[in-house]
């Protein structure tokens, strides 16, 4: 069995650990796999973890949309089939999926939806329309989809995308993060004193809304709040974050999740996010707005709490897990045996390794 797993960027995400986590599993299942991938661009860092990964780089493969670089793209990727001979073509994300669906090829095609942005404001009407084109066309050329979780594949059936195709809904597989001590994280950061503290861990763009974050900080100004990750977004947040909220930039996210009590996201858009797994995995509740499989993720009232996206959904559930140490305590014991069963790597592995060898035989 060969699978070449094709994706724009490696970028440090969610989404490049999910990848790094299923081709080394599926490595030491004995399915051969490549990743084909291109360069992150613009602010983006690369995630380390492709050092360890068998890539083949596409020299034009990126995610910014450039006709005549897509182009380059899509000859090198067919050079990439050429050589390497898949039984499986398995896309990942939307530019990837639509280059890597595009191509002459007489395997079989599988493509994961790791979230979707068609509903957070993000796309004008037009963008959106030509997405839900585009992306019913590439499901018709698709053996099976995969969703990160049974919401956004619902989702994206709303959308009209795929309502005749074969879905499956995979939860990622995460490792639990080793943590430092809660002192070495603190002197990690250069922070002072050991206090309450609210973490924040993600891209810092539009969708990860790290503004709404802030107000969330600016109306508990008693309590710490701890921003991390970096983005087009990184200087005007720290720019205008007030005096309780630390702005880290690229940090550690075991140090983050070691000095932080409380963890929230405060997304527009998300599929599954390995940043509420890894923080249920630690024990830490989690506060998250209800937007694509969160729900899935964070059980409400008892893993962590699911809200509305507004300054007032956030401060109310924060408020009653800051005050009481027992219900954050039980929460986080919760959340961690939760967490444990619902996102095993070996589950990971077995439900793809299964899906790519029923399409095969």
């Amino acid at each position: 069995m060969k699978v070449l797993h094709v994706i724009a960027r490696m970028n440090v995400g969610g989404t490049a650990r999910y990848l790094e986590t299923l081709s080394h599993g599926l490595t030491a299942a004995g399915v051969e796999n490549v990743i084909a991938t291109g360069h992150v661009q613009s602010s983006e860092i690369e995630d380390e973890c492709v050092q360890s990964l068998p890539i083949r780089r596409v020299k034009h493969l990126g995610r910014a949309i450039s006709p005549l670089n897509d182009l380059w793209a899509r000859k090198e990727l067919r050079q990439v089939i050429v050589d390497f001979q898949p039984d499986v073509i398995h896309t990942h994300t939307f530019k990837a999926g639509l280059i890597g669906r595009t191509i002459k090829f007489g395997g079989k095609r599988v493509h994961t939806y790791h979230g979707h942005v068609l509903s957070d404001g993000s796309l004008s009407k037009w963008q959106v329309a030509l997405v839900r084109v585009s992306e019913d066309f590439l499901a018709g050329r698709t053996d099976v989809l995969i969703s990160v979780g049974d919401q956004v594949a619902q989702e994206l059936r709303e959308f009209g995308i795929g309502r005749n195709s074969r879905w499956v809904s995979i939860s990622p597989g995460v490792n639990k993060p080793c943590l430092p001590s809660r002192q070495e994280a603190i002197q990690n950061l250069s922070l002072n004193g050991d206090r309450v503290r609210v973490g924040w861990l993600g891209r810092m763009v539009g969708v990860k809304d790290p503004e709404l974050a802030l107000d969330v900080a600016r109306a508990m100004p008693e309590i710490e709040f701890l921003l991390a990750g970096g983005g087009e977004l990184l200087e005007s947040i720290r720019e205008s974050a007030p005096r309780n909220a630390k702005v880290l930039g690229w940090v550690d996210r075991n140090d983050l999740l070691a000095a932080s009590d409380v963890v929230i996201l405060t997304s527009k858009s998300e599929g599954m996010p390995l940043a509420a797994i890894e923080a249920q995995l630690v024990g830490l509740p989690v506060i998250a707005p209800d937007v694509g499989s969160l729900r899935e993720v964070v059980s409400d009232g008892e893993t962590g709490f699911i809200v509305e996206r507004s300054t007032t959904g956030f401060t109310r559930p924060l408020k009653k897990l800051i005050e009481d140490v027992s219900t954050r305590a039980r929460m986080g014991k919760t959340a961690q045996e939760h967490s444990n069963v619902q996102f095993s790597i070996a589950r990971l592995i077995k439900e793809h390794e299964a899906l790519y060898f029923s399409l095969v035989d």
